[in-house]
């Protein structure tokens, strides 16, 4: 993140985990037919994100003093938090130090910034201003690459894709979904956990290492997803399961909380919400294993994304906590999830075409 008021550098990571966080997202895929039945092969690995976003994401305005008042450039022409500058004076933008290199050898003459907001591309003219220090500045705050750590949640051989997270990559700040530019996916390692109690979420910590595994195709409001590189020859298939078949009841949770790879832990299946396919809070989810529970105090920051199994089916995948009562979350079902991919996929590949 870059403060374009100010000269000073400010590093652009994100939370070392992911937020769990949830959202809607227009209802444009219907759920698969039961049968035709879907097997994947399952996630529940820790694994390190690193995402450049398409542009240059405005995530604050913010007044600076010319020398005579307080002025904002960017909010006088019309910027918008969360809007991605995507061209100025018909130069792509790629980085923060790029786009702060043409406002500080702007002259203070006028600049063409184009924006993509809400879908729609506009142009907007703003003239950049000397703060107290004489450099020419606009007066925003904005990002351009994010990391952390999340769960996979299954691997789809037939699509060559991996479906991870259960919710989108977001500005820690504004909670909007962050345009993707590339990515990578690599390899983590869990060394620490902070344990959840009610008011104070917890989160797993560990490091990113520079061993790539795949990249990152898609950042969704219902997941993100990529192509990998290898899996574990061990793995075995597991049918997805169709939404009418997920039940309240018993169920299991595959996640990584330390070194020693992805394990089984006991959970409950308590209610369901809204079922649809636009919304990724299916249900609700109780962590009931003491194991679990005496490390992580139930669900924490970087499981989003921990696939949950019933009945020996693949039934969804968990993408936020209750924040006043860890043991609980909610989840996604992981029918949508697999379905989500396909129809983003199309999109994506139609408008590249």
């Amino acid at each position: 993140m870059k403060n374009l008021n100010k000269f000073t550098k400010v590093a652009t990571a994100f939370l070392i985990c992911f937020c769990c966080v949830f959202s809607n997202t227009p209802n444009v895929f219907a759920a698969e037919n039961a049968d035709n039945a879907k097997y994947v092969y399952l996630g529940g690995e820790a694994f390190g994100i690193k995402m450049f976003t398409k542009g240059a994401v405005i995530i604050r305005l913010e007044d600076f003093n010319n020398g005579m008042q307080s002025v904002c450039p960017a909010k006088s022409a019309g910027l918008k938090v969360n809007d991605n500058i995507v061209k100025v004076n018909d130069i792509k933008i790629t980085d923060n130090e790029q786009l702060e290199e043409i406002i500080e050898n702007s002259d203070g003459e006028c600049l063409k910034f184009q924006v993509e907001r809400n879908s729609s591309i506009i142009d907007i003219n703003i003239t950049p201003q000397k703060n107290e220090t004489g450099i020419y500045k606009i007066g925003a705050w904005i990002r351009d690459s994010c990391a952390g750590i999340g769960t996979v949640s299954y691997y789809d051989e037939e699509n060559g894709v991996y479906g991870a997270l259960g919710h989108g990559i977001c500005d820690i700040d504004t909670e909007a979904l962050l345009p993707l530019d590339s990515g990578s996916v690599v390899c983590a390692s869990i060394n620490s956990v902070v344990k959840g109690e009610n008011g104070n979420t917890g989160t797993l910590n560990g490091y990113l290492s520079d061993n790539k595994i795949g990249n990152l195709l898609l950042n969704t409001e219902l997941g993100i997803y990529g192509q990998y590189e290898k899996i574990d020859n061990n793995k075995e298939k597991i049918e997805v399961s169709p939404i009418d078949e997920v039940k309240t009841g018993k169920a299991s949770i595959y996640t990584t909380i330390d070194n020693s790879g992805a394990k089984e832990y006991e959970a409950e299946i308590l209610n369901f919400g809204d079922k649809s396919c636009n919304t990724n809070k299916n249900f609700v989810i109780k962590i009931t294993d003491k194991r679990l529970l005496d490390v992580t105090g139930g669900i924490v920051q970087g499981m989003s994304g921990s696939p949950v199994v019933q009945n020996g089916k693949l039934a969804g995948v968990i993408n936020h906590v209750f924040v006043n009562d860890p043991e609980k979350g909610y989840c996604e079902f992981a029918q949508n999830m697999v379905s989500n991919f396909e129809v983003s996929h199309k999109i994506l590949y139609e408008n590249v075409n």
